[in-house]
């Protein structure tokens, strides 16, 4: 699920922390430099940024809620998409990062204070609010039940991870250390350069990488891999022929949020039926 942090240039080291927390915990937030990339028109980037997300955390502070210039515009553009979501919809969460006023446009949703004890608690519990929800409308099933239909002869115990936010890959990577030999790669290039090593027993690959499609970089690294479980991570929904790409090819597809045991249940069950 995606999460746009709105925030004021000099409370940037809480929002990096809670940028971490995020994805640790299988979200996709989204921060200004970890997403612009150069030569791009901020201003549009931002603007799409705001309107593509599922969830814009206003950060507050101090010093948000009394500055003036580009915090404002994020804000009013958030304000905007958040008058076209139905009623009862989760989307717009003012989040105190410090003790501070809450900005009378923002007063009509509940907030959160995350420098309060079950803040972080709180925040969770509407964040899985709002992607249950989503998931609903689009009838997604449940990632428990693949392990029902697959089993796995595990022919290797190398992982091969490709994930442009570093933030969640050395997560995974960490994750899934304990139990293989986990290879990681934060672009599309950078996989292609390792992939001769020894067999992989698990492909897992974001959808989105910034020199590539992560179901073309999958289709590309099977062929010398055939027995490998392909993974895809995606916090976006597919188009029809992707969704016929990943089940002509068995491609799993894992949705943010997810859990950790999701993930490891996955590469543990899934068949390598190629």
């Amino acid at each position: 699920m995606r999460v746009f942090l709105c925030h004021a240039s000099d409370d940037k080291p809480e929002v990096r922390n809670l940028h971490s927390w995020l994805t640790e915990r299988g979200f996709a937030p989204w921060l200004d430099e970890c997403e612009i990339l150069p030569g791009q028109d901020w201003h549009e980037v931002i603007k799409s940024a705001v309107r593509a997300s599922d969830v814009v955390l206003v950060c507050l502070s101090p010093t948000s809620v009394t500055k003036s210039g580009y915090v404002q515009k994020e804000l009013r553009e958030a304000l905007d998409v958040a008058d076209e979501q139905p009623d009862g919809t989760i989307f717009l969460v003012p989040t105190k990062l410090a003790e501070c006023d809450v900005p009378s446009r923002l007063r009509r949703w509940q907030w959160v204070e995350l420098y309060k004890d079950g803040g972080h608690t709180a925040l969770l519990a509407a964040l899985r609010s709002r992607a249950a929800s989503e998931h609903a409308a689009f009838s997604l099933p449940p990632i428990q039940a693949v392990q029902e239909l697959y089993e796995w002869d595990r022919p290797t115990d190398t992982i091969m991870l490709v994930d442009d936010n570093r933030d969640l890959l050395h997560f995974l990577e960490r994750l899934l250390s304990d139990d293989w030999n986990v290879v990681a790669a934060e672009s599309a290039a950078a996989a292609r350069s390792i992939r001769g090593g020894e067999p992989l027993a698990g492909i897992v690959v974001d959808y989105r990488l910034p020199d590539g499609n992560g179901i073309e970089l999958i289709l590309e690294l099977v062929k010398s891999n055939p027995r490998a479980s392909p993974i895809l991570i995606t916090g976006a929904v597919l188009r029809t022929e992707e969704e016929d790409l990943c089940r002509r090819y068995e491609i799993s597809v894992l949705r943010k949020p997810f859990l950790a045991t999701d993930l490891t249940d996955l590469i543990t069950h899934r068949s390598a039926r190629r």
